[in-house]
């Protein structure tokens, strides 16, 4: 589809989250639909139920409790020397067994053990 300035939302897409939140939140609920069949990574992409707002959800919700409680200890300027909490910290990047598979729009997605039958 097209944006346009002034123009409406297509169709297809689900109620605002800002301006329609009662509409949204019932919206959402409906998780009997196949969209929700599919990994959360891409069931929050789709427009239908998370109109504009599904790619920022998946990259700041999407994130381990660790992530949280390290705080600013991954890149403390005053002890920038020190990466211990974040090397200890991190799931993804230099660890060994890690896999990657691409999601159907193409982004990377981390994981560790058996992807499970929602793999992409």
């Amino acid at each position: 589809g097209t944006w346009e300035v002034n123009g409406s939302w297509q169709s297809e897409r689900g109620p605002c989250v800002l301006q329609e939140y009662d509409k949204f939140r019932e919206n959402v609920k409906n998780s009997s639909d196949k969209a929700f069949d599919k990994p959360i990574c891409e069931a929050m992409l789709n427009q239908k139920y998370f109109n504009g707002i599904g790619n920022y959800l998946r990259a700041e919700h999407l994130v381990p409790l660790e992530v949280i409680n390290l705080g600013g200890k991954g890149y403390d300027p005053e002890h920038s020397y020190d990466y211990s909490q974040f090397e200890n910290w991190l799931r993804c990047y230099f660890v060994p067994g890690m896999k990657t598979l691409k999601d159907s729009n193409g982004r990377t997605i981390w994981f560790q053990g058996d992807p499970g039958p929602l793999a992409p």
